[in-house]
């Protein structure tokens, strides 16, 4: 019997059940459930589509046409182009937001990230960026251009 996290083991039906919502991993020694969704690549259209109960953390950049929704939050380290993120919690980008008529960017917490173009974006909380042009901004919190020459 492998060992469990966030799992149980029924004998009489021979099967496994989740105690959590999140991601399953299984190898021959284990077997466990986690809340996190890690991505070690640059997420696009042939990708697909990203939805998850959890968090949601991508290590590299998120091309046109791509859909996330977390019920947690989402960490991406490169940047989004013309996509759509919506998140419980947090979003966080490290490089930026270009995008285009059809962009939106939606979370119940806060919005982190370099820039902001042509997007929509709708927070529960504060919006620090270093430059905004051409958005539509409506955060649930403050809005902060922080830097030397931040523009909005």
């Amino acid at each position: 019997m492998p060992n469990l996290n966030g799992c149980r083991y029924e004998e009489e039906t021979y099967s496994y059940y989740a105690l959590i919502d999140g991601k399953v991993e299984a190898s021959l020694s284990k077997i466990e459930v986690t809340g996190l969704l890690e991505i070690n690549r640059n997420i696009n259209v042939v990708y697909g589509s990203i939805f998850f109960i959890g968090d949601v953390n991508i290590y590299g950049d998120v091309d046109s046409g791509v859909e996330i929704t977390a019920s947690g939050s989402v960490t991406i380290s490169g940047t989004v182009q013309n996509s759509n993120i919506m998140a419980g919690e947090n979003i966080t980008v490290n490089g930026g937001i270009l995008g285009d008529d059809d962009t939106h960017i939606t979370c119940g917490g806060e919005l982190e990230t370099r820039f902001i173009q042509y997007a929509t974006v709708v927070t529960g909380g504060d919006i620090r960026a270093k430059s905004i042009l051409d958005c539509n901004i409506y955060s649930g919190g403050m809005l902060r251009v922080e830097d030397t020459n931040g523009t909005v």
